[in-house]
């Protein structure tokens, strides 16, 4: 049904006895009533009724339902088991006699409530079947929704890893295609809202919503098969919604109490939102939703989960924070995932641990030209969120609709996320957390802060694995315990930041002999993928010899908008090479030390912690009530850094005309410092180096002083030199992980086979694959990249990196990348011809035609390695196993290349490669419907891609085919059967697919 005047209201009617719950709106004064596609209630039959008091067994699931080992029955904590009930026993209260069986009539799931005197409830029906509590019938019914949307993935990071975690999307409210999908929608439990349809095709939604279950959503607002362009759009408006219980992926929006989806649009105004459970995101955005939040409160608290209950939760991805960021807690607040929007404004948002302004599988600021998180006049912070008491004081206060609520700031996690290059913008920000303010990780992510305020325990702003994004405080004050910007880098993680401070107001509020840190560049002790649980200290900068792999950017810092600066500056890289770039410019000045550093980490004392310690974190669902494990989070980036000789962490400084630098040595209360250690030294004219005491600066690379530059008597500069290292090169470029656990490594080695491992950079991502990119240092050039069994390289075509790793295999024993470089200086050597044999007969001759969607093995094989490269992967690609895979419509040439081996030369053959375009193949799972008269029934057919248009094309008027296969029955039609013809037409997509159609006779049974 689509709402075409701003005079229609949709309310919900809860009907408390038995009875058919319809959803009511009313058109020009007149009270209407649709019931053909509600939901159906199933309220409790004459015998419970007559008996009162029941309980609830025996529950059956649907055909999507998939079992886990987490718990003997799946009662507890699952969320497949409890989004997929079909049906369900209802017995005497004692449990001896069965009275009757609730079960849905349409191949839908249900879902129990209960009724309330403000508002009822969603409530999880196996929680009742599992404690075996009684219940009173006249409090309770049944609604069954259509289910037609779930979602299945693999459980990966230690939460029953390697189970399939499965979820069937529930929700009070179900907006589609710009209307009311009424048969996901209960109305049972907006009975105190009201939903008006506006003339701009706004659904607009007031009043209370309670979910007091886990695994279920509130409100999804969608586009899913939208054919007009409409998109949908929903206001959520003086508003309370709240939701109990945990979530299930936070990564697909899955029991997010709001969520925007599609190309959807919600807008949430003068609202509250408060969540309570593991990964119960408050309000998402996905694919391309946005999330608008305007003068509302948004809070999420861990979870009340005992051990097992957390225990028996599989998702398919985290229901903790990564233990390598170094926090700890369970949920984040809002989250916009793909090419997602938030435009937060004149709010209050917070969670009680993990994060509150999230992204995460972003879609990068390159390809969107959007910023993820937009950021205005907002409250947010890591804490506690209550209705005010006037006899308490707050960290912060919102007023909304009339009541004061106050935010305490306490508790771990972070305020704001930037992933996967996506960019950040916040204004007017009043940030909190006792860890950090800003996380920054993969590719170009970055942040952008004007006129705030960011008030940090431990590090304002840390990033991890970025690779070239910016972190830019402007016209803002940063008050963090220990570090202003802390970037890790590294054999963990290469990592390189721009770090830009414009006006900043920086104060140090902690008291650890580890801070007063302005920006500092570590060594990574990133513990690993999600799911780690610990982290071994290994702390050996100080034993470090130079000549490793160089990282493929440097950090660079800038401190401009004549601004006085205190605080030091460190590089303490030793396992990659990267250098430190720091400017100072525009009349800014710096008070402290600059140096190149090794660094240590140290424990609440203040003391080294040995090597060889192991650190964990929490593994029960409140880390805050914890019992059984201390956490050592805050131990992960606490780093004292020691001014040393430069190793492979130069420092190279800049004094612009009017800057200066006031040489102030760390004295073992914010580190330690003897003398400073840099690589080239640039002091311009009118620029200044002074000290109130005798320096000594060490630089090895070159010092260049102006005429007219200040540079004090008290100030030594003495040349130095790096010392080469004694070691032999192991050819080790890089080591990290699979999201599995599984070790890998890429080992560079010239085409003599000696290993070279400074002879490439890697940058990459290591999450549920490996993506990286592979740069040539000077004087070399990439021959091949050869993966080892159980490892598939492929070459991206889009986003932030070339090559992605999927590993098949999970071990133990570390998997081997390796690299084969060729020296420019190398002479090459008369060698034999090299010839590549094709072993697939279809392709032997050079040419292969394919259609779309569909795959072909070359079977190649020759002396050296073989590499693959498509001229189009819009029209087909090929794996580095040779499989070529037919894209849309065109030619394009399949490379393949054999490298040189000491006998044989390089070799390359083309396959020249036609693909045409598929038919959209129509599958019609049954041509028979039965249906209840005055109800509907969906028929089910699908195509390879996209959606199947339905036309009615003959049979009885009185029923009602509509475009995308909903067969309704008007209450008037006799029982009977019925045949109808309908016109099934799939979609044609450009280059790729071809329509088509097909008429069938549907058997449509009126009961």
């Amino acid at each position: 049904m689509r709402f075409k005047k701003a005079s229609l209201v949709l309310a919900a009617a809860l009907i408390a006895s038995m009875g058919t719950s319809s959803f009511a709106y009313a058109a020009d004064d007149t009270q209407q009533s649709y019931t053909a596609s509600a939901a159906v209630e199933h309220a409790f039959g004459a015998d419970s009724i007559a008996a009162g008091t029941v309980v609830l067994k025996n529950p059956q699931y649907g055909d999507k339902y998939v079992a886990t080992s987490a718990t003997e029955n799946d009662w507890i904590n699952s969320p497949s088991a409890s989004s997929n009930i079909v049906s369900v026993d209802v017995y005497s209260a004692d449990g001896t006699t069965k009275l009757e069986t609730i079960e849905t009539t349409n191949n839908g799931v249900l879902t129990m409530v209960k009724y309330g005197q403000e508002a009822n409830s969603a409530v999880d029906i196996l929680d009742y079947v599992e404690s075996g509590e009684q219940l009173n019938v006249t409090a309770f019914t049944f609604y069954e929704t259509a289910g037609s949307e779930a979602y299945s993935e693999m459980a990966k990071f230690g939460n029953m890893a390697g189970q399939t975690a499965q979820y069937t999307y529930r929700s009070a409210l179900k907006v589609d295609d710009g209307e009311v999908d009424e048969t996901e929608s209960i109305s049972a439990l907006i009975a105190d809202s009201q939903i008006t349809s506006e003339q701009d095709g706004t659904i607009t939604v007031n009043g209370i919503m309670n979910l007091d279950t886990a695994f279920m959503n509130g409100i999804i607002a969608d586009d899913s098969s939208s054919e007009d362009g409409t998109d949908t759009k929903v206001a959520i408006d003086d508003a309370t919604l709240t939701a109990n219980g945990d979530g299930a992926n936070d990564f697909q929006g899955e029991a997010a109490t709001v969520l925007a989806a599609g190309s959807s649009e919600v807008d949430i105004t003068d609202s509250t939102i408060f969540t309570e459970g593991v990964i119960r995101t408050a309000a998402a955005a996905k694919e391309n939703g946005i999330l608008k939040i305007d003068d509302s409160v948004l809070y999420t608290e861990e979870t009340d989960d005992t051990t097992a209950e957390y225990n028996a939760l599989v998702v398919p991805m985290m229901k903790r924070t990564p233990f390598a960021l170094g926090i700890e807690g369970v949920v984040r607040a809002t989250n916009i995932l793909g090419s997602g929007q938030g435009i937060y404004t004149d709010s209050l948002i917070a969670s009680s641990g993990w994060g509150v302004l999230s992204t995460d599988s972003g879609t990068s600021y390159s390809q969107t030209g959007t910023y993820a998180l937009d950021v205005s006049n907002v409250i947010a912070g890591i804490g506690t969120v209550e209705a005010a008491d006037n006899d308490k004081s707050y960290t912060a206060t919102k007023e909304v609709n009339g009541t004061t609520y106050g935010f305490t700031q306490g508790g771990s996690g972070y305020v704001a996320y930037a992933d996967s290059g996506v960019w950040d913008k916040f204004d007017d920000v009043q940030f909190y957390s006792d860890d950090y303010v800003q996380i920054m990780a993969s590719s170009t992510s970055s942040a952008y802060y004007t006129d705030s305020i960011l008030n940090a325990g431990r590090i304002a702003v840390m990033t991890q694995q970025n690779a070239g994004g910016t972190i830019s405080i402007k016209d803002s004050t940063v008050n963090a315990g220990d570090t202003a910007v802390q970037v890790k880098s590294g054999a963990a993680n290469a990592g390189y930041t721009n770090v830009v401070l414009d006006n900043a107001t920086v104060n140090y509020t902690g008291s650890n002999n580890y801070g007063g840190t302005l920006v500092e560049l570590v060594e990574s002790d990133d513990a690993g993928n999600p799911g780690t649980t610990s982290y071994t200290i290994n702390d050996t900068g100080d034993k470090a010899t130079s000549g490793a792999t160089a990282i493929a950017g440097d950090t660079n810092v800038t401190l401009t908008g004549s601004k006085a600066y205190t605080g030091n500056v460190w590089n303490n890289i030793y396992n990659n090479s990267e250098a430190l770039n720091l400017t100072i410019e525009n009349g800014s000045s710096l008070t402290g030390t600059i140096s190149s550093s090794y660094g240590y980490h140290v424990d609440e004392n203040g003391d080294r912690v040995a090597n060889g310690t192991t650190i964990t974190c929490n593994t029960e669902g409140d880390y805050r009530t914890s019992t059984t494990e201390t956490g050592e989070y805050e131990m992960i980036g606490s780093l004292y850094n020691v001014a040393n000789e430069q190793i492979n962490n130069p420092v190279n400084v800049t004094l612009e005309s009017g800057s200066s630098w006031t040489v102030d040595l760390a004295d073992g209360t914010n580190g330690e410092a003897n003398a400073c250690y840099l690589n080239n030294v640039s002091v311009a004219a009118n620029a200044s180096i002074t000290s109130e005491n005798d320096v000594t600066i060490y630089y090895y690379g070159t010092l260049d002083i102006a005429d007219g530059a200040n540079i004090g008597d008290n100030i030594t500069f003495v040349k130095s030199t790096v010392k080469e290292s004694e070691q032999e090169d192991d050819g080790i470029a890089l080591t990290t992980q699979f999201y599995d656990g599984t070790p890998l490594e890429f080992y560079v080695e010239d085409t003599n086979g000696n290993p070279v491992s400074s002879a490439v950079s890697i940058e990459g991502q290591a999450f549920t694959t490996y993506k990286f990119n592979i740069t040539a240092a000077d004087g070399y050039t990439i021959e091949s990249i050869n993966v080892p069994d159980g490892v598939t390289m492929t070459e991206l075509t889009s986003g932030n990196y070339k090559y992605e790793l999927t590993n098949s295999e999970t071990s133990s024993q570390t998997k081997r990348v390796t690299v084969i470089v060729k020296a420019d200086s190398q002479e090459d050597t008369a060698l034999q011809e090299q010839t590549i044999s094709i072993g697939n007969k279809a392709a032997q001759d050079g040419n292969v035609t394919l259609k779309s969607g569909k795959s072909l093995s070359l079977n190649a094989s020759a002396k050296g390695a073989l590499t693959y490269t498509s001229s189009d992967n819009s029209v087909a690609t090929v794996s580095s196993k040779g499989v070529i895979t037919a894209k849309k419509a065109g030619t394009a040439t399949i490379t393949v290349k054999a490298a040189a081996t000491s006998a044989y030369a390089q070799a390359t053959k083309t396959i020249k490669v036609t693909v045409k375009k598929a038919t959209n193949t129509i599958t019609v799972k049954s041509k028979k419907v039965t249906v209840k008269a005055g109800k509907s029934a969906k028929l089910k057919v699908s195509a390879i891609k996209g959606s199947v248009k339905a036309t009615k094309v003959k049979g009885n008027k009185k029923i009602k085919v509509s475009s995308k296969g909903k067969i309704s029955v008007k209450k008037s039609l006799k029982k009977g059967t019925y045949t109808v013809k309908v016109k099934l037409t799939s979609k044609a997509y450009s280059g790729t697919y071809t329509s088509q159609s097909k008429t069938i006779s549907v058997k449509v049974k009126v009961k």
